[in-house]
């Protein structure tokens, strides 16, 4: 913590945190991104998560699951999950050489 803050209040400087944390201002604005995707994406019905995915895969071109999970920063469970509604639509397809 720079020194400036350790003489403040703890109000202060929850306030100054809140004001200046460009982790807390980037995660609200990707909030706020991801409704306004998801909300143009109902209709086609996948969400902003699964558009990424779609995106990603034809930036990259065929790449298994592995690969699709580190690309995209997404645990198994997470891409499974965004990957099935994907399939089901045949806009993605397994095991294609």
């Amino acid at each position: 913590m720079p020194s400036d803050l350790r003489h403040q209040p703890r109000d202060a400087v929850s306030n100054e945190i809140a004001s200046n944390c460009l982790l807390t201002r980037s995660r609200q604005i990707a909030r706020v991104l991801t409704a306004i995707y998801d909300e143009e994406l109902r209709p086609f019905g996948i969400n902003a998560p699964q558009f990424s995915l779609l995106v990603l895969i034809m930036e990259l071109g065929p790449l298994s699951r592995a690969d699709l999970g580190r690309k995209n920063h997404r645990d198994r469970s997470t891409l499974t999950r965004n990957l099935q509604p994907l399939i089901a639509r045949g806009w993605v397809q397994e095991g294609l050489p």
